[in-house]
Formats: C-alpha cells, sequence, structure tokens
C-alpha cells in the first residue's frame, strides 16, 4: 500500500508539475503575447513618426526645388533684361551716329565733296544702317501728327491761330527710333499751340 500511496503521491507530483508548468507556460506566454502587443505599439508609433518625417522631408524637398528653380528663372530673367537694357544703351548711343551722318548729309559741304569721298561716307552710313535694321530699329515720322509724349519729346512750341495746328507736331529737329514697337528714342519736335487772336 505504501507503494501504491508512493505512486499516488508520484503522480500527483507528477500532476502538479505539470499544471505549474503548464501555467508557467501560460503566465509566459501572456507575458510574451503583452511584451508583443507593446513592441508592436511602439513600432507602428516609430513608423508613423517616420511616415510624417518622410512626408515633411518630402514637402521640403519639394519646396526648396521650386524655390530652386524659380530662382534660377529669376536669375535668367534678370540676365535677360540687363543684356536687353545693356544692348539698347548700345543701340541708343550709335543713333547718335544716325543723326551726324542725316546732319552731315543736309550740310552743304556734303554737297560738294568728291564722288569717292561721298561714296565712303554713304558706305560707312549704310553698315550703320543694316546695324540698325539687324537688331529691328527703326526710325518714325511725326510731322503732322498729334503731339504723343511717349513719342515725341517737346523742345519748342510755337503759337498758332490755326485751330487744326493745336497740339500737332510742326517740326522734327531729332528722329525717333523704336526696336520691337517701343520707343528706343522719342523724337525731338516743335509742337503748335492755339492762341486764339481776339
Amino acid at each position: 500500500m505504501t507503494d501504491d500511496k508512493d505512486e499516488n503521491n508520484e503522480d500527483d507530483f507528477e500532476v502538479k508539475t505539470e499544471n505549474e508548468l503548464i501555467d508557467a507556460e501560460e503566465v509566459e506566454l501572456e507575458e510574451i503575447e503583452e511584451n508583443s502587443a507593446i513592441k508592436i505599439k511602439e513600432l507602428k508609433e516609430k513608423l508613423k513618426k517616420c511616415e510624417t518625417e518622410k512626408q515633411d522631408y518630402l514637402i521640403g524637398w519639394q519646396r526648396a526645388k521650386a524655390d530652386y528653380v524659380n530662382a534660377r528663372k529669376e536669375e535668367e530673367q534678370r540676365r535677360e533684361n540687363l543684356i536687353s537694357y545693356n544692348t539698347e544703351n548700345i543701340l541708343r548711343e550709335l543713333l547718335t551716329l544716325a543723326d551726324a551722318f542725316e546732319q552731315a548729309f543736309k550740310n552743304d559741304g556734303f554737297k560738294n565733296l568728291e564722288d569717292r569721298y561721298k561714296k565712303g561716307i554713304e558706305a560707312i552710313h549704310g553698315q550703320l544702317a543694316r546695324i540698325l535694321e539687324y537688331h529691328k530699329i527703326k526710325s518714325y515720322d511725326c510731322l503732322g501728327e498729334i503731339f504723343d509724349p511717349a513719342k515725341h519729346e517737346a523742345i519748342s512750341a510755337e503759337n498758332t491761330t490755326e485751330t487744326e495746328k493745336d497740339n500737332i507736331v510742326l517740326e522734327e529737329f531729332q528722329k525717333g527710333y523704336i526696336i520691337n514697337n517701343k520707343i528706343l528714342r522719342p523724337a525731338k519736335v516743335k509742337v503748335g499751340i492755339y492762341k486764339n487772336n481776339q
């Protein structure tokens, strides 16, 4: 009988040990599940933070790229404007040469020159005219037009009793020039001013 009791005690001990092991394993599994849930939660938070940072970096990069593209376009526009401005200034200076040729051709001294000198001067004038034409510079006539401050610079005025000559360009002292439909230099003119002599 003692042997039976000993066997029962051993069986009970084995059952208790197995139950304790199962309980310990269940506790351990619960801890692992709990730790896993915490780890998963932490990983999800880290992932969310990473996605937010990624989006912020992407937006910042896109903004920086757009700013760079815009700055580059602005710089190119400034460069083009500077080149255009400098070109116009040089061309304006060439207009003084054109004016000098116009004055020379009107002068009696030019008419009395030998033909070979006239031809040389006319050839130089022709080269200048081609340069101006190449840059799309054209002179414009303004005699008889209504005075327009954008196209004309009034350097003289003449009183007139004729109403139809009021605010009309009566004389042109210096030609005006346009470049690409923009005034390069306004014409210097004399303008009529109506005065009633009653």
